[in-house]
């Protein structure tokens, strides 16, 4: 693939904190799994609906993308940040849309957002339930 360095340059460098929505621009919303009922209008939805490794690999990506921002204060820079990168797979992928393409495509996201999942603090852990359900103590007598 003569384009993929280039591109995955251009998805690497500019990183989670440069990709901040125009102030022009709608809200980005919280990325969500292809739909491939009805047939998608997009002839690149249909290439990856054609392929279950392809939808699968849309899947997962949904899912990294929505736990990382839901590890995140702001994430709606992560929104657009995903919009962006599915312009840009669109791009390098024109006009057939090969599997093996968007295969790249879709591996070498999964590793950056991988990587960026890895690198954030861990979460705390909550408190156990019974903590959560217990009443509360008595003051004490005065």
């Amino acid at each position: 693939m003569k384009h993929a360095a280039p591109w995955l340059a251009a998805g690497l460098v500019g990183g989670l904190a440069s990709m901040v929505p125009h102030a022009h621009a709608a809200p980005p919303s919280e990325p969500e799994a292809l739909e491939c009922s009805p047939r998608p209008a997009q002839r690149v939805d249909r290439a990856i609906c054609a392929e279950a490794a392809l939808l699968e690999a849309d899947r997962n990506l949904a899912a990294i993308t929505r736990e990382l921002g839901d590890r995140m204060a702001e994430p709606a820079p992560l929104w657009a940040a995903q919009q962006d990168w599915k312009q840009r797979r669109n791009r390098m992928c024109a006009p057939r849309y090969t599997a093996e393409c968007l295969s790249i495509a879709y591996a070498e996201r999964e590793a950056y957002l991988r990587a960026q999942l890895a690198a954030m603090p861990p979460l705390a852990p909550s408190p156990p339930m019974a903590a959560l359900s217990a009443p509360a103590p008595a003051p004490a007598p005065a």
